[in-house]
């Protein structure tokens, strides 16, 4: 199973990659890595409450094993720093974009525009990894 300290890695990894691509004018691929960073550092939240001395609850267990990044934010029990955040309306776009990610794009050719737009609303200091690893 994946650790907590590997997601972290996965997504900072997958990030960068993104960009060397975006740099690359390798859209498809840079949009899918970015939206599997997003995924990993999701689910490097996700997986804390993993290390219990009880067995963990088998529905967190099965739902965790997903792509979608609106349920892995609710997993990780960040609705309500979330709904917070978006009270800035630029963070609240960045994460419309983000949020919209999941892996079928893999069989969609994604536009420069897409791409970048992805990207963007992720990396950066004010872009949703960066709140995200405030959580890490």
């Amino acid at each position: 199973m994946t650790t907590k300290s590997e997601f972290e890695k996965l997504a900072e990894f997958n990030l960068a990659d993104a960009e060397l691509l975006m740099e690359r004018e390798r859209f498809t691929s840079a949009y899918q890595l970015a939206g599997f960073a997003a995924e990993c550092a999701l689910k490097a939240i996700v997986v804390r409450q993993f290390k219990a001395e009880k067995l963990p609850n088998l529905f967190l267990v099965e739902k965790a094993y997903t792509h979608d990044l609106e349920q892995l934010m609710a997993l990780a029990g960040l609705e309500d720093s979330l709904s917070k955040r978006k009270s800035d309306k630029g963070f609240a776009r960045r994460w419309a974009i983000v949020k919209n990610w999941n892996e079928e794009g893999r069989y969609t050719i994604i536009s420069a525009e897409e791409a970048r737009d992805y990207v963007e609303a992720l990396s950066g200091d004010d872009g949703v990894m960066a709140w995200i690893r405030g959580h890490w």
